[in-house]
């Protein structure tokens, strides 16, 4: 098993909204040093957004009677509950009656969009 990378649209947003990670590769006794964001983890990516900027992305499953399990997400600032009629109501949230053609058919794809509408919401910085 491997972690998801993302993809080169939501690493160049990602950079553009203050996410600019160095990587340290050691080989040989040599250190390289790499800036490619596109190298970036959705996990690391996800633990920055958490971490500096308060976001917390949640990925549900559920069952479609015609494509089985299917994927959608919420997104909120930790800490902060928003109630509207006594429901809470979150930042961002997805799921399938919202866009009945786009479809989240495994947990990485869901992810990768929380992540990029997540730092949609930053102010450049």
């Amino acid at each position: 098993m491997e972690e998801q990378l993302i993809t080169l649209k939501t690493a160049q947003l990602a950079k553009e909204k203050g996410f600019d990670f160095l990587y340290l590769y050691y080989d040989d006794n040599n250190i390289t040093t790499l800036t490619n964001n596109s190298l970036i983890s959705q996990s690391l990516l996800q633990r920055w957004l958490r971490k500096v900027h308060n976001i917390h992305i949640k990925i549900d499953d559920f069952i479609d009677d015609e494509e089985g399990i299917e994927w959608d997400y919420e997104v909120d600032y930790i800490g902060t509950d928003v109630e509207l009629d006594g429901a809470y109501v979150p930042l961002i949230s997805f799921d399938m009656t919202d866009d009945p053609m786009r479809k989240f058919l495994n947990y990485e794809s869901a992810l990768e969009s929380a992540l990029y509408e997540s730092l949609e919401l930053l102010n450049n910085e």
